[in-house]
C-alpha cells in the first residue's frame, strides 16, 4: 500500500512539526542517483550547520527526502520560506548538481524542492510502496547508506527482512525538534540581498514578494495601460484593471486566476 505523509500533525493543522526536503533528479540524461545521494549529503551537512539534524530517506522512485523534525512554532509560510533559503544555499555550494529553480526549463541537475513545504502539500509516507513494476518502498536509511545506497534494493522482497535486522532508521525520529531561526535569518539575508520569493505552485493565491508566476519563455512584456481582465463569477462578469507586466500569451482567449475563470485582453509594448 502507498501512504501519504502531511508535514502536520492530527488536531494541529496551522502548525508544522517537520520541514521537508525533496530531492528530485531532473529527467533525462545526464543527472544520476549518484548525483542525488551527494546532495544529500551537501543538505545533511547544511542542516547540521543550521543546528537541525535531517532524516533520509528514498523516495521509492528517482529521489530521496530528507526531513527535518521542528518545534511547532512556525507555519507554513515561514517553513516554506525557511526551505526556500536552504534550497539557494545547497545551489550555491553546488551549482552543478543542485538547483533551486521552480521552473524545469530553469532546471539542471537534482531540484530542492522547497514548495513540499506548502500547505496540504503530502508526500510518500515512510514504508510506503510505490507504483513501480519491482514494487519498490520508499526506506528510510542511516545517514552513513546514504553515501551507496540503491533504491532498487528496497522492495517489499526486501524491506521486512531489512527493518528486521537494521531496526527502523527514523525511530525516535520527532524526539528532538529543532529550530528554524538560524534558516529563516539566512532567507532575510537573501531578501537583503535582492532575492525575491520564489514561485509557489499553480493553486496556490499569489503571495507578497512573488515574482511573475509564469515560465520565463512564455513571459510577454505588454503595456499595463491596456490590460483587461473579465473576471466570470457565475452569471456575472467584473471588469478589473491588471496590474502586473508579465503575463501568459495574450493571444490566450481565457484562463484561471484564484480559481476563477477570467478572460484578457491586452497589447503588447
Amino acid at each position: 500500500m502507498s501512504g501519504e505523509l502531511a508535514t502536520t500533525k492530527r488536531g494541529a493543522r496551522t502548525r508544522v512539526f517537520f520541514c521537508a526536503f525533496f530531492l528530485a533528479p531532473l529527467a533525462g540524461p545526464g543527472v544520476s542517483w549518484k548525483d542525488v545521494r551527494l546532495v544529500a549529503l551537501e543538505v545533511q551537512a547544511f542542516l547540521e550547520e543550521m543546528g537541525l539534524r535531517g532524516w533520509p530517506k528514498t523516495s521509492g522512485s528517482r529521489g530521496m527526502h530528507v526531513n527535518a523534525p521542528i518545534h511547532q512554532r512556525w507555519s507554513f509560510i515561514q517553513v516554506r520560506r525557511a526551505a526556500l533559503a536552504l534550497a539557494r544555499a545547497i545551489e550555491q555550494r553546488a551549482p552543478k548538481l543542485a538547483s533551486s529553480k521552480w521552473w524545469k526549463e530553469e532546471r539542471h541537475g537534482v531540484f530542492l524542492d522547497y514548495n513540499q513545504n506548502a500547505k496540504d502539500r503530502t508526500t510518500c509516507s515512510a514504508y510506503s510502496v510505490r507504483p513501480l513494476p519491482d514494487a519498490r518502498v520508499s526506506t528510510p536509511l542511516y545517514w552513513h547508506e546514504v553515501g551507496h545506497c540503491d533504491p532498487e534494493d528496497f522492495t517489499v522482497l526486501t524491506v521486512p527482512d531489512r527493518l528486521a535486522r537494521l531496526g527502523d532508521p527514523h525511530a525516535g525520529m520527532c524526539e528532538s525538534p529543532g529550530s528554524l531561526e538560524q534558516l529563516l535569518e539566512l532567507a532575510a539575508e537573501h531578501e537583503a540581498s535582492g532575492l525575491g520569493d520564489a514561485p509557489w505552485p499553480p493553486h496556490f493565491r499569489k503571495m507578497k514578494g512573488e515574482g511573475p508566476r509564469v515560465a520565463p519563455s512564455r513571459g510577454i512584456k505588454i503595456d499595463t495601460q491596456f490590460v483587461r481582465v473579465f473576471k466570470i463569477r457565475g452569471p456575472h462578469c467584473v471588469r478589473m484593471q491588471f496590474d502586473t507586466a508579465e503575463i501568459h500569451d495574450p493571444g490566450q482567449a481565457g484562463g484561471i486566476i484564484d480559481n476563477d475563470l477570467f478572460c484578457l485582453a491586452a497589447r503588447r509594448k
